[in-house]
């Protein structure tokens, strides 16, 4: 398994037969031009690995940040809370396979 933090919150996981991103943050600044890590960064959706799952943690705008979400493929599997904000986005953008989660739910 490999663990690369890619800023902030987002982490890539990758594993045997799977591909996770987990609250998909791509580029600086973001929460509307709110926020800049330092160093500042720039993450090519195109240069990851093929995903699996993204998982959205919540709907703070440094965990779900849309205009990330627009550069990820639409079929891959989507992990997220039962919140009306983040569903109704994934929607919109068309994101197919979403799978709205209640907290501390056993996945597995």
């Amino acid at each position: 398994m490999k663990v690369t933090l890619l800023g902030h919150a987002t982490v890539l996981v990758e594993m045997a037969g799977a591909n996770i991103l987990m609250d998909p943050v791509l580029q600086d600044p973001f929460e509307e031009g709110a926020v800049t890590s330092c160093p500042k960064r720039v993450i090519r959706a195109d240069k990851l690995p093929p995903l699996d799952l993204i998982i959205i943690s919540h709907a703070h705008p440094d965990h779900f940040d849309i205009p990330s979400l627009v550069q990820l493929p639409r079929d891959v599997h989507v992990l997220c809370p039962i919140d009306k904000t983040i569903l109704y986005a994934l929607d919109a953008l068309g994101f197919a396979n979403v799978h709205p989660t209640e907290p501390m739910q056993r996945l597995i």
